[in-house]
């Protein structure tokens, strides 16, 4: 299921292992996530390095902040869910220029 898609996820990013990580995103073209679960920290640079090693997209939701949004886009993520679609764009606009 997903969480378990997303625990061995972690582990591989974890270790830098894009090997690992195209086994667990096998058959899977993004990955979507929170940026937190808990306590634990779910997207991390490592995570989006090893994600995009493996071919896979990192999406994550849902990001109203517009400092979690700068942050989560400077991290290098694929694609934000917002309930802010306003603010998204204006920053998205304003990278472009």
């Amino acid at each position: 299921g997903g969480q378990a898609t997303v625990a061995r996820c972690l582990a591989a990013a974890r270790v830098g292992s894009a090997s690992l990580l195209r086994r667990a995103l096998s058959g899977v073209d993004a990955l979507q996530v929170p940026e937190r679960a808990g306590a634990v920290r779910v997207v991390t640079r490592g995570l989006v390095r090893t994600a995009h090693a493996a071919g896979a997209e990192v999406h994550v939701w849902t990001v109203n902040e517009p400092d979690a949004m700068r942050r989560l886009l400077d991290l290098g993520v694929d694609g934000l869910v917002t309930d802010r679609p306003d603010v998204a764009l204006a920053l998205v606009a304003a990278r472009m220029v």
